[in-house]
């Protein structure tokens, strides 16, 4: 027998007895999870909240180096397929797992992907999170997952500032959701006003090109003196 033919053999017994063990798996994890409610692709809710948060974990811990954005880019789909399973999940059944569970941000942005989700129930999840909710980048990466459903159209401040309702934390992950392009079309006085927690956001958004560099740079040199120091300085 050829040497390359005994490679095919072994191969071939590899990926069947990688089948088979795959097979026995799902008939164990059907035994082990039966009466749990499941998504619309039959997964049990529990194991995609779990795997919501191991996703948000492998993601922070993607290395520096040439591939890390692709590598994030991974972990991103992996989530979003995750996310997509939700779709059939009335929001209430979301809600009393993670009541049980307890509330995290990754919770609170797949309540969001739920049957017909509405943006004042996720905001009032995201106000059951321990706080400070801070501006570090898996914060940020979370709230970038939310469904675009119950966020504002625009990404305009103002906008952004009416949906939240003068709530800092919901005004926040708006800015987090928008953070790649956040038009900031408030005047000065209001913008150099705001709070130690969502200046923090703002100084990691990406602005559009409405506003003069100069002005943009006296608002972060503003943002940071609010910031330095606090609870919300990560």
């Amino acid at each position: 027998m050829e040497f390359s033919d005994e490679v095919d053999r072994v191969t071939q017994q590899s990926s069947a007895a990688r089948a088979r063990a795959e097979a026995k798996t799902d008939v164990a994890r059907k035994g082990v999870y039966s009466g749990a409610k499941t998504g619309k692709f039959h997964r049990p809710l529990v194991l995609i909240w779990h795997e919501l948060h191991e996703n948000q974990l492998a993601w922070l811990r993607v290395p520096e180096g040439p591939l890390r954005h692709e590598d994030r880019q991974l972990f991103d789909a992996s989530s979003r397929r995750n996310l997509s399973d939700l779709a059939s999940i009335p929001a209430q059944e979301w809600w009393s797992l993670c009541e049980g569970i307890g509330w995290t941000l990754m919770g609170c942005v797949a309540l969001s992907w739920c049957e017909a989700p509405k943006a004042g129930l996720v905001w009032d999840a995201l106000k059951r999170v321990p706080p400070p909710f801070t501006a570090t980048p898996g914060n940020i990466r979370a709230c970038q997952l939310l469904n675009p459903s119950v966020l504002p159209g625009t990404n305009r401040l103002s906008d952004l500032r009416l949906a939240a309702d003068k709530d800092s934390v919901v005004l926040a992950a708006l800015v987090s959701a928008r953070i790649d392009a956040v038009e900031l079309d408030l005047d000065m006085s209001t913008l150099s006003n705001a709070n130690a927690q969502v200046a923090s956001f703002l100084l990691r958004s990406k602005p559009t090109d409405t506003m003069r560099q100069d002005v943009r740079d006296t608002l972060m040199t503003h943002w940071k003196k609010t910031v330095v120091g606090g609870v919300f300085d990560v």
